[in-house]
């Protein structure tokens, strides 16, 4: 005989089910499960047992039926519920990873019906960086150097603007401030003495709590590389003159409970209505998943889709192609799911176009390959140093593509990722490792012919 406890345990579920109107036989699909139960698929060091993020299968009643399904595991629902992307986030104060698993396993069991994936808050991480790091030695010669102007100090040591071709870009498109770009990242010194003029769109800070520094410095320095200003006789030249950035602060270190998947989706989500009423219209997100289910969680997928601009991202280190990481993997089609036209996923080459040592690569997942070994940015305290990362090449390919967009005008972010791969330059050493072994180049990115007809 049962006991009473065992009796209580039950109960939450089949209340649920009645609650919900589902019946007990013949209306939940084969084997009673999930099309996707993500927290089956990692360990618990990866995710924040926080928060479960519910995808539904119609957003027509989808906070009656979170409020159920919430109840029903002893979790609650949070104010945010994502009607576009079918989304519903519960929460449980103090819980524990066991506790993700159990409340996972019970709503994909019972509710398949109405449930689409259930998936735990997923570490978000960037690329660590030596600050000791001094830029490499170098012969002659080896590193192509800009010719000033302009004439920020460090403008002859920015060899990436000679390599990318930018200064013949900045001939056709200098930027522009209609051009919004939000940075999903760890905050911005928006005070910077080479940010202030391009930094106007106020902070979004999605974690409340107090800034991680070297997060905030990985921010900072995202945004240099896409518009420091330039010609201002300060620190670097940024890849735009002019464009507006806005910081989405979602990451918030790797053990803080903002630092996770939930908020990097709440910030893409707010980008398409944000607090001003004026969409984003590119998205940098230069960082990865510590570890995902196959496929990629569904969440973010549907979240960036409906975004629809152009998400620029980091490959991570190894090979994309045999060991995804998301969302860079996103570019290929998995677990039935079409690739997404949207997602840039590209890598950090050096100067003599090899991809930088613990890079990623591989050919069907990266695009292309981006200066990001000694690259010159802006950092905390108001100065600037050169940074050897993949999320630097992904910020220089963020910038090229706000030129392109100030160029053309209304490309879709489909749209502008093949006027940027058209225009990218093959290099032999890239063969094998990205997409069509291809780096990237401003000046032939602006020269492709826009939807509005702008170039010859």
């Amino acid at each position: 005989m049962r006991s009473s406890r065992s009796l209580a345990v039950l109960a939450g579920p089949l209340l649920l089910l009645a609650a919900l109107g589902v019946s007990r036989h013949g209306h939940a699909k084969a084997h009673g499960t999930c099309d996707c139960n993500g927290v089956a698929e990692v360990s618990d060091d990866s995710f924040i047992p926080d928060a479960l993020l519910v995808t539904m299968k119609s957003d027509v009643r989808i906070e009656k039926d979170a409020d159920a399904i919430a109840a029903s595991v002893g979790w609650t629902r949070s104010s945010d519920v994502f009607r576009d992307i079918r989304l519903a986030v519960l929460t449980k104060k103090d819980a524990t990873p066991q506790d993700v698993r159990t409340a996972s396993k019970t709503i994909c069991d019972n509710l398949s019906n109405i449930v689409e994936c259930v998936e735990p808050d997923l570490r978000i991480g960037v690329e660590e960086v030596d600050r000791s790091r001094t830029p490499r030695p170098r012969a002659d010669g080896e590193c192509p150097s800009p010719t000033p102007p302009p004439n920020d100090p460090k403008f002859k040591e920015q060899w990436a603007i000679a390599k990318i071709e930018l200064q013949k870009g900045w001939a056709v498109s200098q930027g522009s401030t209609d051009v919004r770009v939000a940075v999903i990242d760890g905050g911005i010194e928006t005070g910077h003495p080479d940010l202030r003029e391009n930094v106007t769109i106020p902070e979004k800070d999605f974690t409340n709590a107090t800034p991680d520094q070297t997060l905030r410095e990985h921010g900072t320095a995202m945004a240099g590389l896409i518009g420091a200003s330039v010609n201002n006789g300060y620190c670097v030249a940024g890849t735009n003159w002019h464009v507006s950035i806005g910081s989405l602060r979602a990451l918030n270190g790797v053990s803080s409970p903002g630092s996770g998947l939930k908020l990097a989706i709440e910030a893409i989500e707010y980008s398409k209505k944000p607090d001003d009423g004026t969409p984003f219209n590119l998205i940098n997100a230069s960082w990865s998943l510590k570890q995902s289910p196959h496929g990629g969680p569904v969440a973010l997928r549907n979240a960036i889709q409906q975004a629809g601009v152009l998400f620029v991202t980091a490959a991570a280190d190894g090979n994309l192609d045999t060991g995804p990481k998301y969302p860079c993997s996103y570019t290929r089609s998995a677990s039935g799911k079409p690739a997404l036209q949207n997602v840039l996923c590209v890598t950090a080459t050096q100067c003599d176009d090899q991809i930088v040592s613990g890079a990623g690569h591989g050919p069907e997942t990266v695009d292309m390959g981006v200066p990001g070994e000694d690259v010159y940015t802006t950092i905390l305290d108001g100065e600037c140093t050169a940074r050897s990362e993949s999320s630097v090449a992904a910020a220089q390919a963020t910038g090229v593509a706000a030129l392109v967009l100030a160029h053309c005008g209304s490309e879709s972010g489909a749209e502008l990722k093949q006027l940027i791969l058209r225009g990218a330059e093959h290099v032999a050493p890239l063969d094998s490792q990205v997409r069509m072994g291809k780096r990237l180049n401003a000046k032939g990115a602006l020269e492709q012919n826009c939807k509005g007809g702008k170039n010859p």
